[in-house]
């Protein structure tokens, strides 16, 4: 893999793979950019996705299926209007200099390709610098900061990304790369046994309720 990749780099900096069925694949290559490009069959042979590859800090990671479903089901919503411009990259740099993870491949995507935070639950999920905000918040680095979890309770790399009402705080852990979800609300945090991109297919359906997670907290 590692000479693939290097001789990618020599004809153009693009590689396509075939892979039989629709996994995430990750190389890790230390070169100059690379662009990836893998071929992923359905399960009746017959349909080939084509899911991006994100590559940061010398990781590479293939997007599964359902990461380019809701990259999609979020693009449409933004060409529709309502929702802000993508962001910078030096705004998600900062973010992820002053938080000291890296965004999940997937937040990073949206970010930086479809809209900066404003998509998801309701108003939408906070952005970076100059991206969507929420009440008194104006972006992901300055809540990790500064709130909402006075207690100091909730753990490193847990980030707080959607306000519910109420206290009830939807969180993303930036130390996975599938950015598994959690819930905080009155000193209590837990998981959601879902990561970034099943919630986000869930709330744009509207499955996510105040209700569902406030059943879901573990008891005292």
């Amino acid at each position: 893999m590692e000479a693939l990749a290097h001789r990618a780099v020599e004809l153009g900096g693009e590689l396509v793979l075939d892979v039989a069925q629709p996994v995430v694949v990750a190389l890790r290559y230390g070169g100059p950019g690379l662009t990836l490009s893998f071929n992923v069959a359905t399960s009746d042979g017959s349909t080939f996705h084509r899911p991006r590859v994100t590559c940061h800090a010398g990781v590479c990671e293939a997007a599964s299926v359902m990461d380019e479903a809701i990259v999609e089901a979020v693009r449409g919503s933004a060409g529709a209007g309502g929702l802000p411009a993508p962001a910078t990259p030096e705004a998600v740099a900062e973010a992820e200099k002053m938080i000291g993870f890296p965004l999940p491949p997937l937040l990073r995507r949206l970010y930086l390709e479809v809209a900066n935070g404003g998509f998801g639950p309701a108003e939408g999920i906070l952005g970076v610098r100059g991206g969507a905000s929420q009440g008194d918040w104006n972006d992901l680095a300055e809540i990790y900061q500064d709130g909402p979890d006075p207690s100091g309770q909730i753990p490193v790399g847990l980030v707080p990304v959607y306000d519910w009402g109420c206290t009830i705080w939807s969180l993303i852990d930036f130390r996975d790369p599938t950015g598994p979800m959690w819930c905080t609300h009155e000193g209590q945090h837990w998981p959601q046994g879902i990561n970034l991109a099943e919630w986000l297919s869930a709330t744009i359906e509207g499955a996510v309720t105040v209700e569902g997670i406030l059943d879901s907290e573990p008891a005292c």
